[in-house]
């Protein structure tokens, strides 16, 4: 069984057609162009004119206004994902949305930070600051009686009796009623603020 190369016109895929299929027209595979068997041109009735390709015409502008546009359309997109690219990316979020679940508003009264303690102190904590290292036991005790003993209206309170852990002795102390309270005794030099 013998065969005949066909090249197809359309996709130029060559294609091995058995002799018997050559006469009648195959199909392309590919491309699916009928494929017509070479047969041998009749030769000319009349004279063969060639033909001349004609030049192209050149197009003057063409490119720079395809440039234009082009360049239009990304500022265009540019413009529209700057101001529009939230509400765009929204539409195209296929999480579900947050729930949204209203928090109360809680009102926050800011206190003022306190000022340094005086120069020479130490502070025992936070609210409490001695004139001697060795006495923040005492300064404690005084704090705390300071506390329970205050009364709004008041200059100053007596503290009655407050007990200095370091020598086991009890002083009357006398506090100036204030933001930061100053504790004095007759008894000792030991000063205590109190806040």
């Amino acid at each position: 069984m013998s065969s005949r190369i066909i090249e197809c016109p359309n996709c130029h895929t060559v294609h091995d057609i058995a002799e018997e299929v050559a006469p009648r027209a195959a199909i392309c595979q590919l491309c699916e162009t009928q494929l017509l068997p070479d047969i041998p041109e009749p030769p000319p009735t009349h004279p063969v004119v060639p033909q001349v390709e004609k030049p192209k015409k050149q197009r003057r502008g063409g490119g720079a206004i395809r440039t234009l546009v082009i360049f239009a359309i990304i500022g265009a997109v540019i413009y529209g994902a700057l101001q529009y690219g939230p509400t765009l990316l929204m539409l195209f979020n296929t999480a579900p949305p947050p729930s949204y679940t209203p928090t109360p508003t809680v009102s926050i009264t800011p206190t003022p930070t306190p000022s340094a303690w005086p120069k020479g102190t130490t502070a025992c904590s936070s609210t409490v600051a001695v004139s001697d290292k060795a006495k923040c036991g005492f300064a404690e005790n005084v704090a705390t009686a300071y506390s329970a003993a205050k009364k709004s209206g008041n200059k100053s309170v007596t503290l009655k009796k407050v007990s200095d852990p370091s020598n086991k002795k009890t002083y009357d102390m006398t506090c100036t009623v204030a933001s930061t309270a100053k504790c004095t005794s007759k008894q000792i030099k030991t000063i205590v603020y109190v806040r």
